[in-house]
């Protein structure tokens, strides 16, 4: 009788323990919770106004801690440039625009003045046809961009911007823009560091990505008088940087056949680039890709060399990619000729010398707006010599408290 107890006892105690596990269990799979909107009796505009006032005094406490003067950045949009401590700079704006006349006139090239608002210069004297200054920009469709449904545009788009790099990103979105250094560099600042930035590189990546982006939907420039482009190849065929020797074929030979090829993909080149060629290989017009922007013209020769011996046109997307690289090289801000710029740093003012363009109003006003505004650098740009460091404010402390 007391082993049937036990065992009796033993079974009640272990039903209850198995029951207790099993209700501990449920309530670790499941819980429910009851809220309210607020608490009964609770001032939320009271509330509110308390931390407003928690981070107002958090906000005095921390201005009230010492800010040395290596931490300062020191930029002001309304500050003189580098340029007037150098020299004397005019205060009127040029225009952007540079213009070329050819050796068997002397006239300058007239452009519209109502929107550039001054005079433009002659850059140099070149033996190419004459070309007057394009006409205003005719829009393909003021109201409406064409979508793009090329797979390998959309491609190359893609890439473009998964190869972002955040910091270079950053650093281009915060630049101040110091002064010209000479006629491929330009100093930045950009917080407490002082940077060099090659703006031919820069250009040339930021022209690039204009294409890339604006595939299909370019304006053009059109030029009032027609470039006979077999005469513009023949010069690009005179210059020592063809690298043309006898054993390619005659001069006229080879400019013959670059211009046919010009010409059957002239509707590619116009549709997609806005690079406008006639039936009869006549150059018609150039795309724009920032506004009030226009290349040198004395390039052009050797970009439509290039166009025809340069580009892979048997594959769709080398086909695409080369194109816009040569576009992108022939608008790049390059670095002047030797002579221009001597006279530009000797006489400290352009209008010393009618024929030297005012670039650096160009660089400074035009282009470094667009670099820091739609530039989308890769991580080759603080790699391959565009942007170099070389001033930081916090280690020029150091240096001075030394002394």
């Amino acid at each position: 009788a007391v082993v049937s107890t036990q065992s009796t006892g033993d079974a009640i105690i272990s039903g209850i323990q198995a029951k207790a596990q099993q209700t501990l269990y449920k309530c670790s799979t499941s819980r429910d919770y009851y809220t309210q909107a607020r608490l009964p009796g609770v001032d939320i505009a009271g509330a509110v106004e308390d931390v407003k006032n928690k981070k107002k005094k958090e906000g005095e406490g921390d201005a009230e801690a010492p800010v040395y003067d290596h931490q300062l950045v020191r930029t002001d949009c309304n500050q003189t440039k580098l340029d007037l401590f150098l020299s004397n700079q005019p205060t009127s704006k040029e225009s952007c625009f540079t213009a070329i006349s050819n050796d068997k006139s002397t006239e300058n090239i007239d452009t519209n003045k109502e929107n550039m608002g001054s005079n433009n210069k002659n850059i140099e004297t070149i033996n190419v046809e004459e070309f007057e200054q394009p006409k205003e920009p005719l829009q393909r469709n003021p109201t409406h961009r064409q979508p793009v449904y090329l797979t390998s545009v959309l491609k190359m788009q893609e890439d473009i911007c998964r190869a972002r790099h955040e910091a270079a990103v950053e650093m281009l979105r915060e630049l101040t823009f110091v002064g010209i250094a000479n006629t491929r560099f330009a100093l930045v600042q950009v917080k407490t560091k002082l940077y060099l930035f090659d703006f031919n590189k820069l250009s040339e990546i930021l022209f690039y990505q204009k294409v890339v982006f604006d595939f299909q939907n370019l304006d053009v420039f059109s030029f009032s008088e027609h470039a006979p482009m077999k005469e513009l190849l023949l010069l690009a065929l005179d210059d020592e940087a063809s690298c043309w020797n006898p054993d390619h074929g005659t001069k006229d030979e080879l400019a013959e056949f670059a211009l046919k090829l010009l010409i059957s993909k002239r509707e590619m080149l116009d549709e997609y680039f806005s690079v406008r060629i006639s039936p009869e290989g006549a150059l018609l017009g150039l795309p724009v890709l920032v506004e009030k922007y226009f290349p040198l013209l004395h390039r052009i020769p050797m970009f439509l060399l290039r166009l025809a011996t340069e580009v892979n046109w048997d594959a769709e997307r080398p086909c695409f990619e080369s194109v816009a690289r040569e576009v992108a090289t022939l608008y790049a801000m390059c670095p002047l000729d030797t002579d221009l710029s001597t006279a530009t740093q000797s006489t400290g003012d352009n209008s010393a010398d009618p024929n030297v363009p005012d670039w650096k109003f160009t660089v400074e006003h035009v282009l470094f707006p667009q670099i820091k505004s739609f530039l989308i650098p890769d991580a080759s740009v603080t790699t391959s010599g565009a942007v170099l460091q070389i001033a930081n404010l916090h280690d020029l402390y150091k240096v001075f408290e030394r002394c």
